[in-house]
C-alpha cells in the first residue's frame, strides 16, 4: 500500500506541474473558451439589464453635476466682472466728483475772498470819509476859536492902541473886520 500511495503523490505532483504549465489565459480547451466567452456574455447581459442603467444614470449625474458647477463658476465669474466694473466706474465717478466739489469749494472760497476784500475797501473808504469829516470839523472849531481869541485880542490891542474903551459898535466892526481877513487868509492856505 505504501507503493500505490508514493505513486498517487507521484501521479499528482505531476499532474500539478502539468496543470502549472498549461494554464494561463488563453490556454484550455475550445470547450473551456467557449464556456468563458458563454458566461462573459451572460455577465453582460445581467449587467446591462440590471446594473448598467444604475452606472450610466450616476455617471450622467456626476457629468451633469459637473457641468452644472463649471456653467455656474463661468456665471459667478461674470457676475464679479460686473460688479468689478460697477465698482470701478463708480470710483471713477467718485473721482470727478471729488474734483467738481473742490472746484466749487475754491470758486466759492474766492467769491467770499472777492466780497471780504470789497467789504474792507468800502469800510476802510468809510473811516477815510468820516476821518475827513472829522478833520474839516476840527478845522471849522480850530477856526472859530482862533476867531473868537482873534477879537479878543483886538479888543484888548483896540484899547491899547485908541486908549479908550472901545464902544460895542466898535468893537462889533474890529472883530467883523478882522474875522474876516482871517477867513480871507485860511482860505488861500
Amino acid at each position: 500500500m505504501t507503493s500505490i500511495c508514493c505513486n498517487t503523490v507521484l501521479a499528482s505532483a505531476e499532474v500539478a506541474e502539468h496543470v502549472e504549465e498549461v494554464s494561463g489565459v488563453f490556454s484550455g480547451t475550445l470547450g473551456d473558451s467557449l464556456w468563458t466567452v458563454i458566461w462573459f456574455v451572460l455577465l453582460l447581459l445581467v449587467l446591462k439589464k440590471f446594473a448598467w442603467k444604475h452606472i450610466l444614470a450616476g455617471l450622467q449625474g456626476r457629468e451633469d453635476y459637473i457641468r452644472k458647477q463649471v456653467s455656474d463658476a463661468e456665471d459667478d465669474r461674470e457676475k464679479a466682472k460686473q460688479v468689478l466694473d460697477e465698482y470701478n466706474q463708480k470710483l471713477v465717478d467718485a473721482k470727478e466728483q471729488g474734483k467738481d466739489i473742490a472746484r466749487q469749494c475754491l470758486d466759492e472760497a474766492e467769491i467770499k475772498a472777492v466780497d471780504i476784500i470789497q467789504k474792507a475797501q468800502q469800510e476802510t473808504e468809510f473811516v477815510k470819509d468820516q476821518a475827513h469829516a472829522e478833520i474839516e470839523r476840527a478845522k471849522l472849531r480850530a477856526k472859530d476859536e482862533i476867531a473868537e481869541q482873534a477879537s479878543s485880542l483886538v479888543l484888548s490891542l483896540g484899547k491899547e492902541i485908541l486908549g479908550r474903551a472901545v464902544e460895542p459898535e466898535d468893537n462889533k466892526k474890529l472883530i467883523d473886520d478882522a474875522v474876516a481877513e482871517f477867513k480871507a487868509c485860511s482860505k488861500n492856505d
